[in-house]
C-alpha cells in the first residue's frame, strides 16, 4: 500500500486555534502539495487544542493508527513545558515528554508508516507565563533540543520550524495577540516551512 497520506498530529497549532479553516498551515500544505507532480496527498488534521503529547497518545489509535501507513507530522511541547495553575512542575517533565516522543514514534514505524519531528515556532520572547513568571521561551527550550535529540537518536527526520520562523524580519506579525498562537500570516509561513522541508523525504506516492 503506498504512503499518500499526511497526518498531522498536535495540539492547537496544528489544529489552528482562532484561524479560518482554509488558512491553517494545515490546509496550506494540503494546496501546497496538491501542486506537486507525483501525487495525490491527502493530508488530514488531527491537533486538539492544549493537549500534551501524553494526552495525544491516549488518541492515538482513533486519530492516527487508522490512517496508517502514513507519513506523520508530530507536533507537541508547547503544553508540555507549561504549568497548570497553582503547580510548579511543568504538565509533562522532560523525561516524560522524550519518552512520549519515542512511542509515538513506534507507534508510526509499527505501522509502516514515516514519522517526522516537528520543533515548535519561536513564540514572543516578552510573553511571560502567569503561573510560573518565567518567560515562555526559556521554559520552551529545553523541550525543542529533546525534540531535536529524539529525531537524531530515533534516526527520523526533523522539521525545525523554530529556525525558519528565526529568518522573519518581523517574527512578531506571525503571532497571535496572546504571543504564542500563530497569526494567519504564520500559518502562511508555517506551511512554507514544513512544505520545503517536508517534500524530499516524501516517499512517491505512485
Amino acid at each position: 500500500m503506498p504512503m499518500n497520506q499526511i497526518v498531522c498530529f498536535g495540539d492547537s497549532i496544528t489544529a489552528g486555534k482562532s484561524v479560518p479553516d482554509i488558512r491553517r498551515w494545515t490546509s496550506l500544505l494540503q494546496i501546497a502539495l496538491d501542486v506537486r507532480q507525483d501525487g495525490p496527498w491527502a493530508v488530514y488534521g488531527r491537533g486538539v487544542p492544549g493537549e500534551t503529547v501524553v494526552e495525544g497518545l491516549e488518541r492515538f489509535d482513533k486519530d492516527v493508527a487508522s490512517l496508517l501507513p502514513a507519513v506523520v507530522l508530530i507536533e507537541f511541547g508547547l503544553n508540555d513545558c507549561s504549568h497548570r495553575p497553582g503547580r510548579m512542575i511543568p504538565r509533562v517533565g522532560l523525561d516524560e515528554f522524550e519518552a512520549g516522543l519515542c512511542e509515538v514514534v513506534r507507534l508510526v514505524r509499527s505501522g509502516g508508516g514515516l514519522a517526522v519531528l516537528l520543533t515548535n515556532h519561536r513564540v514572543d520572547p516578552d510573553r511571560v507565563e502567569e503561573t510560573s513568571g518565567l518567560r515562555f521561551l526559556d521554559k520552551l527550550a529545553p523541550y525543542q533540543s529533546v525534540i531535536r535529540a529524539t529525531a537524531e537518536s530515533e534516526e527520523v527526520p526533523l522539521i525545525d520550524v523554530e529556525a525558519g520562523f528565526a529568518e522573519l524580519t518581523d517574527q512578531k506579525s506571525a503571532l497571535s495577540t496572546d504571543g504564542i498562537h500563530l497569526s494567519i500570516e504564520g500559518h502562511t509561513h508555517y506551511a512554507e516551512i514544513v512544505f520545503a522541508r517536508l517534500t524530499p523525504h516524501l516517499p512517491s506516492s505512485q
